[in-house]
């Protein structure tokens, strides 16, 4: 009898809430992107499968999806001993009214799953506070302009903080939000994205 089933074909659990036909699928890059002063942890290829779950999980409503991108997160996190490297990690938010409209911050999921299995905190110490454009189809000069004051942080003075999200597409979004928490006195601001 099987109790769990993979959360893509229903087929018995391997690893991550997928079967080992749907995991197999997954293509693991596990890169480190060293940046001016900081790091980009990802550990997925944004492709196949994997791209087919995100879209479902952010455009329809597939919430219970955040336990496998969560899984995949945490066994990082734990792997490479990323508590006790920074005093908590904080998702990167979404404009409050995007929220509304799509009923979940979908990186706000994951990390709640990540807190709850690996008892790094969570804290939510960045708020999207302007509306901007879709991020699709616009480069790299054209992405860092959209984001420009996009973030504002709380006070974060002498902590060393990780980001997460899911899709690592040029760094802007990590670049703006990462130079906010700086600004209100982070030490050290890395990021762990699912996918690039």
């Amino acid at each position: 009898m099987v109790l769990y089933k993979c959360s893509n074909c229903r087929d018995e659990i391997y690893k991550n809430y997928l079967c080992k036909n749907c995991f197999s699928l997954l293509n693991f890059i596990n890169e480190e992107v060293e940046e001016e002063n900081y790091k980009i942890y990802i550990i997925l290829k944004y492709q196949g499968l994997l791209k087919n779950l995100l879209i479902n999980f952010k455009f329809k409503d597939s919430t219970f999806l955040s336990k496998v991108f969560g899984d995949i997160m945490a066994e990082k996190i734990l792997s490479m001993n990323l508590i006790s490297k920074y005093d908590f990690f904080c998702p990167i938010p979404m404009y409050e009214k995007n929220r509304l409209k799509r009923g979940y911050n979908q990186v706000e999921l994951i990390g709640d799953y990540i807190s709850s299995n690996t008892l790094m905190p969570c804290k939510k110490a960045l708020k999207k506070i302007k509306a901007t454009k879709d991020q699709v189809g616009l480069n790299k000069i054209q992405r860092e302009k959209n984001l420009k004051g996009a973030f504002f942080a709380e006070n974060v003075e002498n902590k060393k903080i990780l980001l997460i999200d899911d899709i690592f597409t040029t760094g802007s979004t990590i670049k703006e939000a990462r130079k906010e928490l700086i600004k209100k006195g982070a030490l050290k601001v890395d990021a762990l994205v699912l996918c690039s």
